[in-house]
């Protein structure tokens, strides 16, 4: 099996868009985020413009810290 690189900067887009919504709904800046997930503020913004493939360990730290559950937190849509 082959992986798309395009697909999987399509996704990294949308799970950073994701990140993106869940923090200004809740009304936080990127460096409440990161001081929230013990991570520094270029991360938090790497992963909302989709410029880094997250862990799975950063994936659960956003997820506790959006206080969603970790399948809600990649329930996003592809167009």
């Amino acid at each position: 099996m082959s992986i798309d690189l395009q697909e999987i900067e399509l996704y990294q887009k949308l799970i950073g868009l994701k990140v993106k919504e869940l923090r200004v709904a809740r009304n936080m800046s990127q460096n409440d985020l990161a001081f929230l997930c013990e991570l520094d503020k270029q991360s938090i913004s790497r992963i909302e413009r989709g410029k880094t493939n997250i862990t799975l360990k950063t994936s659960l730290i956003l997820s506790k810290a959006f206080n969603v559950k970790i399948y809600d937190f990649y329930n996003i849509d592809v167009k």
